[in-house]
């Protein structure tokens, strides 16, 4: 487990130091910072059953649950995995040198907010298979910007 923690530690170190740059300063924080826009919330539910609904029709309601149900579950895995592997946050973290661009609180491992883009961006693609690309590069920026603060 050792070597393991050694590539993560190396991994986010070269992330978040080497991956620092001004256009980043700016970008990765209000990427990682959407989720606490309630405008933002509420366009993107908007949006995603609308284009639902225009493929799918009624089903759409149905499809729609079960993507917020997935999220949902997603989120409250997550929340179980912080409580059990109780992992501190880089820049709590003596053995990494981390340098803090945002606020953070609570626990560090893993991630909601990229498991939450990765769930939503495989649940999506099911029935969108053409937006593979674009679902998976904004939920793999989201996972950048996590590590870029």
């Amino acid at each position: 487990m050792d070597w393991l923690l050694k590539i993560d530690y190396w991994l986010f170190e070269k992330i978040n130091h080497a991956g620092a740059f001004s256009f980043g300063d700016t970008f990765f924080p209000w990427i990682t910072d959407l989720n606490k826009s309630a405008l933002f919330a509420c366009l993107a539910l908007v949006i995603v059953f609308y284009v639902y609904f225009r493929k799918y029709g009624k089903r759409a309601i149905v499809y729609f649950v079960i993507l917020l149900v997935a999220i949902g579950f997603n989120d409250y895995f997550g929340r179980i995995v912080k409580n059990h592997y109780i992992r501190l946050r880089p820049f709590d973290n003596p053995e990494i040198t981390a340098i803090q661009k945002s606020p953070a609180g609570g626990k560090s491992f893993y991630s909601n907010h990229t498991s939450n883009m990765f769930t939503f961006a495989t649940y999506t693609t099911q029935f969108f298979p053409q937006l593979a690309l674009p679902l998976f590069f904004a939920a793999s920026v989201v996972g950048y910007s996590r590590v870029f603060n």
